[in-house]
């Protein structure tokens, strides 16, 4: 198996497919926009009542899928509250999640707070279809946050629920978030077993929609993992479902056209790789109908990694080094250089190797690997950073449970020696009153200290949620827009794919300043420490910051000495990069920056002047956090870090003769 990674661009489409088929039952046949007119019309001519709400709730289903439809939605919520309606209150809520989660900016936040709101509602009066389908919603924010372990706790409980239930459509919904959740952590065995499990739920007739979200997880799942004689069956079942969906409706064909394209892709790999290359001519023929249709992007990278592999097993050499130029720089263009960029640069590996440069190919092949590794080097790290965020709240629950049973002992002793000691004499009374209020002085202390804790962790994660929110609602936003717009042109996918880029680069390094800024001031960052020598480090850290922003004029002044310390040399390389460069992610440093550096005793100096980092009209968030990062990085090792905004200049000091072990 060699490229897991190279079809994880499917899952944002599929994630927002399968929430809009939540509901597309009724969408497919939704009334025009004068009928719906007529509905609010008499709505709003009836007063309070049963009559009109009822009149509402049809006008929000017949919204569902336009922009109007989040005020209908916010009406009926409103007037269903005032009736104390609970099961319209549910239904209206799960509209409510709905259309916030499909706006360009989406508000994760608001999403939870009114699931966290309706989900007991929607419980406590059976409402199962809405309970399940907000969820649903609810997980998919955790995915799209990358929180996979959260995500999988919400989905293994909701097909608890779905199962005591019965609700087959629940257990569906919740068996294609797990699988989604096990794919994204490379969890290959529990997501296919994800995967059976809804598959077999298809034998109590689940409605189309559902079935087909399945198998084309199914069918993504087994490309990714190079299974393409298993895929033969799931190819014809979602065939057949996609042929009879457009047969019973057919103004779906256009909706459905990615679809039948992405199957189209899925057999030509398939036949490629099972060595049936005359049926894979029927299915590029087939596939180049739909893309005139639609031009999607994603699905046009697969596409032309297949019609590679085609060509490799015809032996047309040329025309598959052809295609995978055309691949890679389109690739380059959206300046994507994951995973799908791996899966070319070996498929290029493949070619060499079938031409007999060997050299070259065994480069190829040490680039992707490389890559690779990185790749889940990141997912990696944000599981344990995960891990490490359930672990906190996971004692800080245990820690208030213990609290108040501590109290509630306190207060139960108490109360038995004042029953004990009733009749004794007032000074005995007395005595005991003293050892209560000492023991109630304690407890106060304890629950202060508990507040003090609940008070850091809500500060910490309103930190975070505004660091990651702005870059994240531009990723998802533009996402959505690139996914559901069918005339975007060309030019403007680019800009778009480049600003998710962009964005996610940077919601990668907010993510990641703030978690090293938390380590930091907890005294719980682990140091990787080695021998080096400064002066070589600033050396190094010259020459790349001039190869890497050739628009920065970089002037240096090193001392021809050595200063060999006992450092983290990483750390210290990141600390001295961002005084030459800046922090900003994705955008190249200008102007002229001067370092200056000398001994003096035993300690370094170093005189940054005209620092990116210093310069006052950029200062932002960013570097703030850079600044705090490098300040906190030298007083551990005995340094000192100062900024002067008005000079643009950055100081800092690390003394020679202090190691740290």
């Amino acid at each position: 198996m060699r490229n897991p990674f190279r079809r994880n661009q499917l899952l944002t489409t599929l994630l927002f497919t399968l929430l809009l088929l939540l509901t597309s039952s009724t969408a497919w046949s939704l009334p025009s926009p004068s009928v719906v007119e007529k509905l609010r019309s008499e709505a709003n001519a009836l007063p309070p009542g049963k009559e009109r709400l009822e009149l509402l709730r049809k006008v929000v289903r017949s919204t569902q899928m336009s922009k109007e439809g989040i005020d209908d939605t916010r009406q009926l919520l409103h007037e269903a509250q005032e009736a104390n309606n609970d099961s319209l209150i549910a239904y209206s809520v799960a509209f409510l999640v709905n259309h916030l989660f499909a706006q360009s900016e989406r508000d994760i936040d608001s999403i939870r707070y009114w699931t966290s709101y309706a989900l007991p509602i929607a419980h406590r009066c059976q409402y199962w279809g809405m309970y399940f389908q907000m969820k649903y919603t609810l997980i998919q924010t955790y995915i799209y946050a990358h929180s996979y372990e959260y995500a999988k706790d919400e989905a293994r409980q909701m097909v608890s629920e779905a199962k005591e239930q019965q609700a087959v459509t629940g257990q569906l919904i919740a068996y294609s978030c797990l699988a989604i959740a096990y794919y994204s952590t490379q969890q290959w065995k529990e997501t296919e077993e994800a995967l059976k499990n809804a598959h077999d739920l298809f034998s109590q007739n689940p409605p189309m929609a559902n079935k087909i979200s399945v198998l084309k997880l199914t069918l993504t799942y087994l490309n990714a993992v190079n299974r393409y004689a298993d895929m033969k069956p799931y190819l014809t079942e979602l065939r057949q479902e996609l042929n009879q969906m457009v047969s019973q409706i057919p103004s779906m064909a256009k909706a459905l056209n990615d679809y039948f394209m992405l199957l189209e892709c899925y057999s030509i790999s398939m036949h490629v790789h099972c060595n049936e290359l005359d049926q894979a001519d029927e299915h590029i023929s087939q596939f180049q109908l739909y893309q005139k249709k639609v031009n999607y992007q994603p699905y046009y990278i697969i596409y032309t990694q297949a019609l590679t592999s085609y060509y490799m097993a015809r032996k047309a050499y040329d025309e598959a080094l052809a295609l995978n130029d055309s691949a890679l720089k389109r690739i380059k263009e959206f300046r994507n250089r994951g995973k799908d960029y791996i899966y070319c640069m070996e498929q290029r590996g493949d070619i060499y190797y079938n031409l007999g440069n060997y050299k070259e190919a065994h480069h190829l092949y040490e680039q992707a690997e490389a890559k690779r590794d990185s790749l889940t080097k990141v997912i990696t790290d944000m599981q344990l950073d995960e891990y490490r965020s359930m672990y906190k709240m996971d004692r800080l629950k245990l820690e208030k449970e213990r609290l108040g049973q501590r109290v509630l002992r306190i207060i139960l002793v108490a109360v038995l020696l004042i029953a004990a000691v009733a009749v004794p004499s007032v000074i005995y009374i007395y005595h005991i009153k003293r050892r209560l209020q000492k023991n109630r002085k304690r407890a106060r202390e304890a629950m202060l200290q508990a507040k003090q804790a609940n008070d850091a962790k809500r500060d910490f994660l309103g930190a975070m949620s505004h660091a990651i929110r702005v870059p994240l609602n531009s990723v998802v936003g533009f996402s959505q827009i690139m996914s559901s717009e069918e005339e975007l042109s060309e030019e403007e996918r680019k800009e778009y794919a480049g600003i998710i880029k962009r964005n996610t680069t940077l919601l990668m390094y907010q993510v990641n300043s703030v978690l090293d800024l938390s380590r930091l001031e907890a005294g719980m960052t682990k140091w990787q420490m080695a021998d080096c020598d400064l002066i070589e480090l600033l050396q190094q850290s010259v020459c790349k910051v001039s190869y890497l922003h050739p628009a920065l004029t970089l002037h240096h002044s090193l001392p021809p000495v050595t200063c060999p310390v006992h450092t983290d040399p990483m750390r210290m390389q990141q600390l001295f990069e961002s005084t030459l460069c800046g922090v900003e992610v994705g955008i190249l440093a200008t102007g002229e920056v001067t370092l200056t550096v000398y001994v003096e005793g035993n300690t370094l100096h170093a005189t940054v002047k005209g620092s990116p980092l210093a310069r006052a009209e950029e200062q932002n968030q960013r570097r703030n956090l850079r600044h705090k990062i490098n300040q906190l990085t030298l007083a551990y090792f005995g340094g000192s870090y100062e900024v002067d905004l008005k000079t643009q200049t950055v100081k800092f000091s690390y003394p020679l003769n202090q190691d740290k072990g």
